[in-house]
């Protein structure tokens, strides 16, 4: 049955059983500001003490989630679904199969920037919190820097609250967009 026929009803309890058997404990989808990330860090500390989280684990957690966020505030450009507010996405935070925690983060970006995130944000992929600290004090420091884009200082924490393991995709939408999701885990 397509969404077309389908009730609310039927449709919101197609949504839940969605996230419930992703085992999302939160999901997001529109504009987003600081008040929001605000929200959604009380909601998702939280969950967290309630479901007895390491407070290390959902420390990394939550700053994996405030520079996904705050990419999608600098960076998202979303033309039509959310018109006046080009600074949209999703976010979802959940647990994985293997008992750790999840953050997922999608937005549209330009097509023009994919070649670099690519390769800037793939150039951390794997490496170990040791080696992301060094290379943190190196952007940090270094004067010449300019436009890092979303691979800068943001993306190195992110890397390294996740340990260096995280995945990333973009899917084409329309002619001049991608949608780019990243997908980070920290072990529970």
């Amino acid at each position: 049955m397509d969404a077309s026929t389908q009730s609310p009803a039927e449709r919101a309890f197609l949504l839940r059983d969605a996230l419930v058997q992703g085992e999302a404990l939160a999901s997001y989808c529109g504009p987003m500001n600081d008040d929001l990330l605000a929200g959604m860090g009380s909601m998702l500390r939280d969950n967290l003490s309630r479901l007895g989280i390491h407070p290390r684990v959902a420390r990394a957690v939550f700053a994996i989630l405030v520079e996904q966020v705050q990419n999608v505030m600098r960076y998202s450009q979303e033309p039509v679904q959310f018109p006046g507010h080009p600074r949209a996405g999703l976010v979802q935070i959940g647990r994985t199969g293997r008992g750790g925690l999840y953050v997922s983060c999608s937005n549209l970006v330009d097509d023009t920037a994919v070649p670099d995130l690519r390769e800037t944000i793939g150039r951390l992929r794997g490496l170990d919190r040791r080696v992301l600290t060094a290379l943190m004090g190196d952007v940090l420091f270094d004067d010449e820097r300019e436009d890092t884009r979303g691979a800068g200082v943001g993306w190195i924490t992110i890397a390294r609250e996740a340990n260096g393991q995280f995945d990333f995709d973009f899917f084409p939408v329309g002619s001049s967009y991608f949608n780019f999701t990243a997908y980070l885990e920290s072990a529970a």
